[in-house]
């Protein structure tokens, strides 16, 4: 069994009036490509589709998703 390599990246909320970083547990597919989980937690609705690959950027939060690559 492979266990896949997950980090802890940062995705933003829609919605909420001022800008706000929810916490994923996204698995890592290469240097800074990442697949969002299937399901967002509760009723969050993100910048990006939950389960699309994304693009993360080391900034101030942490790593943040910054563009979707495949959905």
């Amino acid at each position: 069994m492979v266990v896949a390599d997950t980090e802890q990246i940062y995705v933003e909320r829609l919605g909420e009036g001022v800008q706000v970083w929810a916490p994923a547990v996204a698995e890592k597919l290469a240097d800074d490509l990442y697949q969002l989980p299937e399901v967002s937690p509760g009723d969050q609705s993100w910048a990006f589709a939950p389960g699309s690959v994304v693009r993360c950027e080391i900034q101030a939060t942490g790593l943040v998703a910054v563009e979707v690559i495949l959905h």
